[in-house]
């Protein structure tokens, strides 16, 4: 079992009703991104509380937040703690980790047109199996 007062003593973090129940709710739900208005009705919590909250996890690290159809959506860090990438569908937001970087490759091709010192963002989107039959 997850020890959610833990968690929050590791990052000095001071506990409270909504942020235990938005930690819980985001180590629950780890295998998807989720939006704020999702965040807020099942922990009924206002937007100013929640969003806080969110930040405060993202600025230690905790989350990860990425932006679907132009609204942010978080997600409880996953368990592998190395940078790796993420397909993310954009209807349920089901979180899959990949074990590979896709733009390895590319970065190899911009290389030989003399370009490098690369960053890029650890997220490709798409619409999972499931969405996809339900459409």
């Amino acid at each position: 079992m997850v020890d959610f007062l833990q968690i929050l003593k590791e990052h000095n973090i001071k506990r409270t009703k909504y942020r235990m129940a938005i930690l819980e709710l985001l180590i629950k739900e780890e295998y998807r991104f989720i939006s704020i208005d999702e965040i807020q009705d099942r922990v009924s919590s206002d937007f100013s509380t929640a969003y806080r909250a969110l930040e405060l996890f993202e600025e230690n690290e905790m989350i990860y937040k990425t932006k679907i159809n132009e609204k942010m959506y978080y997600s409880y860090r996953c368990s592998n703690k190395e940078y790796h990438h993420h397909l993310i569908c954009t209807e349920c937001g089901l979180k899959v980790s990949l074990d590979f970087c896709p733009f390895e490759d590319l970065e190899k091709k911009c290389e030989t047109l003399g370009f490098g010192s690369f960053h890029h963002s650890r997220d490709l989107f798409g619409i999972c199996k499931k969405c996809k039959n339900e459409s």
